[in-house]
């Protein structure tokens, strides 16, 4: 099992769980979002193969804009072992009440730091993002000559290929009972509506 793990994990996540945002200085940045971390981690690791911690959650600005830092631990099951990743992430709250303000810098702070562990374990959970060079980067804001596509997803699937075979279970078509001479009939009646 740990071997097809590894191999999960050096696969490029799909685009479908790739999102883009505007960073600083008007650049485009391509990142995982939460949903996309959290999927890539139930696919590779399953559902009961991982958990996280909150080690730390800081405020560390109250103004008009709030800020916060969390420190988060990523613990996940390979091999009957538990593996640990840490990090830290920062978010920040700018619009709403001052309690909008806070639970959104809050939130925001665990999912970056969460992601940040994540991302360490392998590219199939968002470490190739990090090389500037990648492809995808120019793929997905536009300054390639391929076709930007739509950033945001509408419903996101776990890579094809490699990755899903290690989470698939395999399935038996079920013997279906023989059809009666009437259903046969009414097949032919839709049939043939279908071809006038």
């Amino acid at each position: 099992m740990v071997e097809n793990i590894n191999i999960a994990l050096q696969q490029e996540v799909s685009e479908d769980l790739l999102e883009v945002r505007e960073g600083g200085r008007g650049m485009q940045l391509v990142y995982m979002s939460n949903y996309g971390t959290k999927t890539m981690l139930n696919t590779v690791f399953g559902n009961t193969g991982w958990s996280y911690s909150v080690d730390r959650l800081d405020i560390i600005s109250d103004g008009p804009e709030v800020a916060y830092r969390a420190q988060v631990r990523l613990i996940v099951t390979v091999d009957n072992k538990m593996v640990t990743r840490s990090d830290v992430g920062f978010g920040n709250g700018k619009f709403g009440s001052n309690y909008d303000k806070h639970e959104l810098a809050g939130k925001e702070a665990v999912t970056d730091a969460l992601k940040r562990c994540a991302c360490s374990l392998g590219p199939a959970l968002g470490l190739h993002l990090y090389d500037k060079n990648n492809s995808i980067h120019g793929k997905l804001t536009g300054k390639s000559k391929s076709k930007p596509k739509n950033t945001k997803p509408t419903a996101a699937k776990p890579p094809s290929g490699v990755l899903s075979k290690y989470r698939q279970k395999a399935k038996t078509p079920k013997a279906r009972a023989p059809k009666s001479d009437r259903q046969e009939e009414l097949e032919k009646e839709l049939l043939s509506e279908d071809t006038e």
